[in-house]
Parts: C-alpha cells; structure tokens; sequence
C-alpha cells in the first residue's frame, strides 16, 4: 500500500462525530474482523477491499478518510493508500493512549487540565464513567482500581500482558488507558466494552440492567484479572509455592573433609505468594503495598458482610 503525507480529504474529517468507545463491529455485518471507523461520520465497517462495507460507503457517501481499529493505520478510500501525517495524531492517540515510564511516574503530580474537542476541561484520571443502565457499580470499581497505583501503572503498558489470552485483561486495560488519557474526545468514558465483556466472562451474574453489590464485582474482578493473567483459579493453591531445597554437603570436623551424606529425598517447602505476586506486578522492598492491603480489605469487608447476614 502506497504511502502519502498529503490527502485531499483531510478536511473532511470531523471529530465530534468520533467516539471509540463504542464495541468495534461492523454496523451492517456485525462482525469485528478488519475493521474500520469512518473519520467524517463515525460509523464503523468492515474491510477496505472492493465489494466491502467500508468501500461501499466511501463511495455512495463521499466519506474517503478512514482509520483501522485494530492497525491505527489511516486510509483514504476508495484510493486505497495509506495516510501519513502528523496531523492525525491526536486521533492515533484517542484511539489507543499510549504512556511511557517518565508519563507514569508523572501521573499523581499532574495538575494541567486537558480539554476535549468540545472545549470542556478534565483532569486525566478523574473523568465520568457513564452509567449503562445499573452500572455504577462498576464504575465505582473501575474509579477505585484506577488510583491504585501499582495496578494502574501495570494496566497502564499493554506490553505488560499482552500475551494474556483473557479478553477481560485487555478490555480493563483500555479502560485504564483511556480514564488517564489526556487526548480524549469527551470529558466522560464510556466502559461499554468492558461491560460486555464482564457479561460474558462473568456467565451474565454482572450485567446491564441489574445492580450488583460492588465489594462482589470487586472480588470476582481481581480473581478473574489474577486467572487472565496466568494464575491459579483456586486461591488456597495461588496462594502457596513448593520450592524445593538442596541438601549441602557437611564438612567433616575432624578431617577437615567434605563428608557426604546418604541421598535423601529434596525437602519442599511452601512458600507464600503475596497478592501483587498473582498480578504479576513487582512491589515495593519494605512495606506492605497497597495491592496487599486492596486485596486484604476486599476479604475483610466480605467477611464482615456475611457475619452481619
């Protein structure tokens, strides 16, 4: 595909009409395999190729510029070559926010407002979550989980997990990522796709539509999150490690020799693992982290809460 810096449709693109928060499928065919946004209306379709969604509606809609959700490459059809710009950044960035070590230590010291293509100032990390019908229940989860620190900074880089397999790990991913975004196109975020995903992962026990007791959510979400990223899905066997010990050789006192021993079997020993050691996050050398006191304080308020039940 040919590469251009210069595109005559550029002005045509219109960013009050781009929202990406919305589940990434094909308006016509419902499918979400190679697809793309249509930057001058928004609308979502599939391929680029002749004979495809996408093609078609460039050509009976004289919408050309159109940007590939899962690649962030953009395009202009039907002329089917690749656009090259730096102007087209901010919608690269809308998309999929990126943020480096340096951003990261910086977030919790950051003061400067951002405002939206609208003009509406925010500040990254403290914006609206919409409500989905009953669905405050996960957006009081998502805010309380997105200022702890060591898990937002985890969330934060996709390389971190991108390897996971669980779509719910790369789904509370994005929504980490675009609750800290300074680039967005509205002061509020959307978790539909989260939501959906939670629906499904969670066999429809939270979903839209029905209210949920948040310290539930939150302790079904850390488990799931800590079973998408490699753990144990049983917490009593996540919880311990064998480690096995060598036996060393005694010297002998009196020679001053190496006496050898009989072969005895390795001796295991179990090991606890701390909490941020099944998200796979490295904490802090002394102290208790704030993921151990996150996941004490969810056993201790559901302990209290069956008691009073």
């Amino acid at each position: 595909v040919d590469q251009r810096q210069k595109c005559p449709y550029l002005d045509t693109i219109n960013r009050n009409f781009l929202d990406f928060d919305f589940e990434k499928v094909c308006s016509v065919s419902l499918t979400n395999l190679n697809v793309y946004a249509c930057l001058v209306c928004g609308k979502f379709f599939q391929g680029r190729g002749r004979n495809t969604h996408a093609y078609t509606h460039s050509v009976q809609a004289f919408h050309h510029v159109w940007i590939h959700l899962g690649t962030n490459k953009i395009y202009c059809l039907p002329d089917n070559y690749e656009v090259v710009n730096t102007s087209l950044n901010d919608i690269k960035r809308a998309l999929k926010p990126e943020f480096t070590r340096q951003q990261l230590g910086l977030l919790d010291q950051n003061t400067t407002l951002a405002r939206d293509v609208y003009g509406v100032s925010y500040l990254p990390g403290f914006v609206g979550l919409n409500n989905l019908k009953s669905t405050d229940f996960v957006n009081v989860v998502l805010q309380a989980l997105a200022h702890v620190t060591p898990l937002r900074d985890f969330f934060l880089q996709p390389q971190n997990y991108h390897l996971s397999r669980s779509q719910l790990v790369h789904r509370f991913g994005e929504v980490m990522r675009k609750m800290w975004s300074k680039d967005n196109f509205k002061s509020c975020v959307s978790p539909h796709e989260f939501v959906q995903e939670v629906t499904v992962a969670s066999k429809k026990r939270f979903r839209i539509g029905q209210q949920a007791e948040c310290i539930d959510f939150l302790a079904w979400l850390l488990h799931s999150l800590h079973v998408g990223l490699g753990g144990h899905p049983r917490l009593e066997q996540a919880g311990v490690m064998d480690v096995e010990e060598e036996e060393e050789d005694e010297q002998d006192a009196s020679g001053g020799g190496l006496k050898k021993r009989k072969k005895k079997p390795k001796k295991k020993k179990k090991k606890k693992l701390r909490p941020e050691d099944l998200l796979g996050i490295t904490p802090p050398a002394e102290g208790p982290t704030v993921i151990q006191q996150c996941f004490q304080g969810v056993v201790h308020v559901k302990t209290l809460t069956r008691k009073k039940r």
